[in-house]
């Protein structure tokens, strides 16, 4: 079957997971505005050094080297059945390289996020389709050759949640509230804890972050019936521990036995970090429209987005001092297209932003960015 890229305009598609749209004709992009010297509370300075453009698509994760990003973007076919019919698929762009991404397996469903294997030999994915009115998600791999496809998720699952690595395991959530291990080279997948009968009621998962030496997972979960997401912490086959009945987005780090998550009321947004070792829940930075943060691969620095009004379209890009609070804001009124904000090697952060092409409809395409920058402390 042949693929194409799309070479010209199309129709932006929008579902749960707030994926951009790809083209390869030149726009003058909306470059975000760089902050030098930002007033910071208890940084001596703050420097975005740089601010490059990579390539368009939605950036979901950056290997150690960074040489690769995998990436979800929008790909087509000419088959006469399906003529011209647009699909978001996964990726792998070589970082600096003037070729086009690789197409990762090309299935005809709409991809809605990934993740490489720790060797880099192969990529768990997950798509998601409509059949029947009903949507069906499924967690697949496929190796990097592209010569082996591996169902990892059972036929009858809807998984609910992206995926990530857990040592040499896929970890995954379902719409039951089951919380999984997939493997390409294990028979089936292996349950590690059911939400749902541990709690007495039915949640569907959201989102996961595994300590595999420790043994404690933390989730966000909905409950059925209500519009609230929640946050556990699962430590070693105890009950459920609720950290936040209502939060926006979380990340967690077993290097630094952290967690940390937007806890949101009616009147604000309140970023924590939560202690594994002591219990301690502590407030970090207090907002009325926090959106989303993530941590480092050392635990000791995150990065959060911050709506520039209430109900807004533009973020502050801002980064924190884990265990001092000291911070700063990098980038001023940018467009994410997702919560997902990806760290690099040292200051380094990858983001993935929409910017509008004028037309006669409003065209929003997705473009990734790396920013490098650097701070001083005090």
């Amino acid at each position: 079957m042949k693929k194409q890229w799309i070479a010209l305009t199309f129709v932006v598609l929008i579902f749960v997971v707030g994926i951009g749209v790809y083209s390869r004709i030149h726009i003058k992009r909306d470059v975000p505005i760089l902050i030098e010297n930002e007033p910071a509370r208890g940084l001596k300075s703050a420097n975005v050094k740089s601010n490059d453009f990579l390539i368009k698509g939605v950036a979901y994760e950056i290997d150690e080297k960074e040489n690769h990003l995998l990436l979800i973007a929008p790909a087509q076919t000419d088959n006469t059945l399906i003529a011209d019919k647009e699909y978001l698929t996964t990726m792998v762009y070589e970082v600096g390289s003037t070729e086009e991404p690789a197409i990762v397996n090309f299935d005809m469903a709409t991809h809605v996020s990934a993740c490489f294997e720790p060797d880099m030999a192969g990529i768990y994915y997950v798509t998601q389709s409509t059949q029947n009115e009903a949507t069906a998600r499924q967690l697949l791999y496929v190796t990097m050759d592209k010569t082996r496809l591996v169902r990892i998720s059972k036929p009858d699952e809807l998984v609910s949640t992206g995926v990530i690595m857990s040592g040499d395991w896929a970890i995954y959530g379902t719409s039951k509230g089951e919380i999984k291990l997939g493997k390409a080279s294990a028979d089936e997948p292996v349950l590690l804890y059911d939400l749902s009968e541990m709690m007495g009621e039915n949640y569907a998962i959201t989102k996961i972050r595994h300590f595999q030496d420790e043994n404690i997972i933390f989730v966000s979960a909905q409950k059925d019936g209500s519009d609230k997401t929640s946050l556990f912490a699962i430590k070693k086959n105890r009950k459920p521990e609720l950290l936040a009945e209502s939060i926006i987005d979380f990340d967690a780090n077993e290097v630094a036995g952290i967690a940390v998550y937007i806890e949101v009321d009616e009147a604000e947004s309140r970023l924590f970090s939560y202690s594994t070792a002591s219990g301690e829940k502590r407030e970090l930075h207090s907002g009325s429209s926090l959106y989303c943060v993530a941590l480092n691969a050392e635990g000791s620095m995150l990065v959060y987005g911050e709506r520039t009004t209430e109900g807004g379209l533009n973020y502050n890009i801002h980064i924190m001092m884990v265990e001092s609070g000291a911070s700063a804001k990098l980038l001023s009124e940018v467009r994410l297209s997702n919560r997902k904000i990806l760290w690099g090697k040292g200051n380094t952060l990858y983001l993935s932003m929409h910017s509008v092409q004028e037309s006669s409809n409003s065209i929003l395409l997705s473009d990734i960015y790396r920013c490098k920058f650097t701070i001083t402390t005090q």
